[in-house]
């Protein structure tokens, strides 16, 4: 586990852009025009690696990629996730071939954020009026209405564009500049929803149990440091932290290469399977006997942003297309669920849990959902988010989907699905029963549809913990009564500090470092 950061200084704000290159150190851009040789080379979609133009032979066998998939448009038309009918589908089609607009999140305080603002207007803004690209007048950035303090920017045009006109190149400095700074964090719209509503505060103990690249632990890290000032007008120290944990080792050096920049010391990191994150143990007292115990530590905040398909992501991703097939959601469904039950065991009674992906796809999103509610009908309630981010378009989750096999052979029911293909068509990818619908209120979970907001595709549902669930809980309830020490910094004393320093991955049996295959987070 290592340190987000030392102590927290004051960022200064760069006025004027410094910086000469177009790269700022944190996730690539991918060329997302040629991808593919003509010669019919395979170019890998591995979401991880964006493909660049110099990663092959400038040779002239270029061609442009096909924005089509047949399964694609046949499977989602038949999930019904595009209201509508027809011109519904139609309009969700075409923003999904179009390029994805820029955003970014300033970071700071409300003064911070209105000084960047004043900036961005007047050195900036104000002067776009006049600039034209290929003869077309462009968009001016504008706050995102739906978003508090006008924190969060649409910069109204797609990142290459924005990298490779001469007209921008004062404007796109200036952006990667703050960025490598620490005063703004670009970061896809959608992405920014999960940790809204998760509503962490600065007294939180928070999980984010799949955090690489690390666009959304900075979103709370910002959150636990909204505390008040201090006598000395400097904001305190939140008493609340963040552990972010990652399973593929080096996307855990972009996540602490991210989360550095805030210059936090209220983040640790961690590199496990999220599906078997370590139990932590808090050093207590036995007040009858003296004798040590382990009393283990739980959340109040839990973020389960799990590895998906990532179809949500072809506006950015568009390798996608060729390679999308159902077979990627079947193979990871049961994964999700395993990453979603370990974070319920981990989290409060009381506490909130957000599950999210960058996927469209129900056994992916609605299928979990249904299943942990199907597993914990007493433990787990969906929380209702409507009036959660007024002004955000929003679609209700779905209460049926089809039963498809990888092939995309529909069958009508459970009983219909031939013995062969029981092995890969689980009982919990079904939908669920009348009766389930009513009990489980699965219209609480929040679709993000492209064409609606602008963005890429996101799924969120928010979970309320009401009981016990796993032995983490029966252990902790063994010791309600003789908590550790708190110290007043950070909330935890120093063997619990201790015991977070030296969490490391587990000995014996391992066969070296993993890599993640997917999604565990719509890329920056």
């Amino acid at each position: 586990m290592t340190s987000a950061g030392d102590s927290p200084t004051k960022r200064k704000l760069s006025e004027t852009p410094t910086m000469a290159d177009g790269t700022d150190g944190s996730s690539p851009e991918p060329d997302t025009k040629k991808v593919q040789l003509e010669d019919g080379t395979a170019v890998p979609a591995n979401p991880e690696k964006p493909v660049h133009a110099h990663d092959y032979k400038q040779n002239g066998k270029w061609k442009e990629i096909t924005k089509e998939n047949a399964n694609f448009e046949k499977f989602y038309r038949a999930c019904n996730i595009v209201p509508g009918g027809d011109e519904g589908f139609t309009q969700f089609m075409d923003s999904m071939r179009s390029d994805l607009p820029s955003t970014f999140r300033i970071v700071g305080s409300k003064a911070e954020v209105k000084s960047f603002r004043a900036i961005l207007e007047s050195q900036f803004i104000s002067k776009m009026a006049d600039i034209q690209i290929e003869g077309k007048p462009i968009p001016k950035p504008s706050p995102v209405s739906w978003i508090p303090d006008q924190r969060v920017w649409n910069i109204g045009l797609p990142r290459l564009l924005i990298r490779k006109s001469p007209e921008l190149d004062a404007f796109h400095k200036f952006i990667v500049q703050e960025n490598t700074e620490g005063n703004i964090t670009r970061q896809e719209l959608v992405s920014m929803i999960p940790p809204l509503l998760l509503d962490v505060q600065p007294d939180h103990l928070v999980l984010d149990m799949c955090a690489a690249p690390g666009s959304k632990t900075a979103q709370i890290i910002e959150a636990l440091h909204e505390t008040p000032l201090m006598e000395d007008g400097t904001p305190a120290l939140p008493t609340g932290m963040v552990v972010a944990n990652d399973v593929d080792h080096r996307r855990c050096q972009m996540l602490v290469h991210q989360i550095k920049r805030l210059q936090s010391p209220a983040c640790v990191t961690s590199n496990y399977d999220a599906s078997l994150f370590p139990t932590i143990s808090l050093p207590v007292e036995d007040p009858a006997t003296q004798h040590p115990l382990s009393n283990p530590l739980q959340f109040d905040r839990v973020l389960c942003d799990v590895p998906c398909s990532g179809d949500g992501t072809l506006r950015k991703n568009p390798a996608i297309w060729s390679k999308w097939n159902h077979a990627n959601a079947i193979a990871l469904h049961n994964l999700q669920i395993r990453i979603a039950v370990r974070g319920l065991e981990l989290l409060k009674i009381g506490g909130r849990f957000v599950y999210s992906t960058c996927s469209f796809n129900p056994i992916e999103n609605e299928a979990v959902v249904a299943e942990l509610l199907r597993q914990f009908p007493n433990e787990l309630r969906l929380v209702d988010t409507s009036d959660a981010l007024p002004g955000m378009s929003r679609q209700p989750g779905l209460t049926q989907w089809p039963i498809c096999n990888r092939n995309l052979d529909f069958y009508q029911s459970k009983a219909d699905i031939p013995a062969a293909e029981t092995q890969h068509i689980k009982d919990s990818m079904c939908p669920p029963t009348p009766e389930e619908v009513e009990r489980m209120h699965l219209d609480r979970c929040i679709r993000i549809l492209p064409h609606v907001l602008d963005t890429g595709g996101f799924f969120i549902a928010v979970f309320e913990k009401l009981g016990p669930i796993g032995s983490v809980d029966a252990r902790r309830a063994a010791y309600a009564n003789v908590p550790p020490p708190a110290d007043d910094a950070t909330g935890l004393d120093d063997e619990t500090l201790k015991v977070l320093g030296k969490l490391r991955r587990p000995k014996g049996g391992d066969a070296g470092p993993r890599k993640s295959r997917f999604y565990t987070e719509d890329p920056t």
